[in-house]
């Protein structure tokens, strides 16, 4: 679990750290911001809970904690002053998940936590999200999704994919399907989303994936939001096995909310210079995000073109392995396009299809494995560190 502090009293910020490594969680520097930068901070990167220290100025603090409850669905808890009840009240209000005694921190944050960890061992679902990036135009990469996330379907019932190509979704011709709520619907209702609204506005498909549509017109693209976003991904997390997303490649700030979630990025790229130039640029714009090397996995589509780069020149521009090869079959794949199913439905047996199955069972693999054991990391053809302009040299 990484803990995020936020507070501009560095002595108290100090002793939640300690708290923190003594029950063997993590908190860096990178995870104590001050409260002017704190909701920027917990919105581009991964933390499981917040730790929010309350101001003397508690009109001030109240602001912050709307402004951090926006921007994380995790749990967040508050420390401040025992004498004023009102106040307490107004914080559990505004979304905080436990209040605790800024004079007796230690022990209530040891207490907090216990439960925390009880309450995460206690989970019957934690859903792995599985982001699908294109690095550049027409390389596949809803195709990809799409495929993906009815291969998982196979072997866990049911998988949600989302359609966060909010300009030009296409997930519900790939699939066929005519949903009457979108993730905008979802968006505009934040404030009263639960898990059953959810599972309303998700359309299932025959294959078990149960889709998220993007918008159906332009004029509802505002409505979507990075706190929506955040929002509705938590909420699929714990009803799904897993959650597919099919990124634009723009990645504008709902684009973010949602790929800094993701367990795993599939960045889908075409063995052509153009794409493996925007591949480097697509790599380094994920890691100063926070993704790092370690959840992002390299994904060639339409493998096995005519004049494509060869596999082992490409991996050497980029410095890193392939994780997998699509390989090219434009009639089977057009004609499940055209027919709104899936190629690994229509022609399971199918070359494609069996190895976009063997592509879900890779991804499977990944979060089967602890973290840090070695297994699935990327492979790296040049040291940590290597800008990707020296990798292309």
């Amino acid at each position: 679990m990484r803990v995020f502090v936020a507070g501009d009293n560095e002595a108290i910020n100090a002793q939640v750290q300690a708290v923190v490594a003594r029950n063997d969680l993590e908190c860096l520097a990178t995870d104590v911001a001050s409260l002017d930068n704190a909701a920027q901070a917990v919105a581009f990167a991964r933390r499981d809970l917040t730790v929010f220290i309350m101001p003397p100025d508690s009109n001030r603090g109240l602001a912050v904690l709307r402004e951090l409850r926006g921007a994380t669905q995790q749990p967040v808890l508050v420390a401040g002053p025992a004498d004023n009840p009102k106040l307490i009240l107004q914080i559990l209000r505004e979304g905080a998940d436990e209040y605790l005694d800024k004079d007796d921190l230690g022990a209530e944050l040891e207490t907090a936590l216990a439960r925390l960890k009880l309450k995460q061992q206690a989970s019957t679902c934690d859903g792995k999200v599985i982001g699908v990036l294109a690095a550049s135009g027409g390389a596949g990469s809803s195709t990809v999704a799409a495929n993906l996330a009815a291969a998982l379907a196979q072997d866990v019932d049911h998988t949600a994919l989302f359609d966060m190509r909010l300009r030009c979704g296409d997930q519900t011709l790939l699939f066929d399907l005519k949903p009457t709520h979108t993730l905008a619907d979802l968006c505009r209702s934040r404030e009263r989303m639960d898990q059953s609204m959810l599972q309303q506005s998700l359309v299932r498909h025959q294959s078990g994936v149960q889709l998220l549509a993007a918008p159906s017109s332009v004029h509802d693209i505002p409505a979507v939001t990075p706190s929506g976003v955040r929002q509705t991904l938590s909420m699929a997390r714990a009803l799904m096995p897993f959650v597919v997303l099919d990124l634009d490649r723009t990645l504008g700030p709902e684009q973010v909310a949602a790929v800094v979630q993701a367990d795993t990025v599939l960045l889908v790229l075409r063995l052509d210079i153009v794409s493996l130039h925007n591949t480097s640029r697509t790599l380094e714009h994920l890691d100063k995000l926070g993704i790092t090397a370690e959840r992002v996995r390299l994904v060639v589509n339409r493998y096995r073109q005519p004049k494509e780069l060869p596999v082992r020149k490409a991996e050497q521009v980029l410095g890193i392995k392939f994780f997998h090869l699509v390989p090219d079959d434009p009639a089977r794949v057009n004609s499940s396009i055209n027919n709104g199913v899936p190629v690994v439905i229509e022609s399971p047996r199918a070359k494609i299809s069996r190895n976009i199955m063997e592509l879900a069972n890779r991804v499977k693999d990944l979060h089967k494995a602890h973290h840090g054991n070695g297994h699935g990391r990327v492979e790296r053809l040049f040291p940590e560190g290597a800008s990707a302009t020296h990798r292309q040299q």
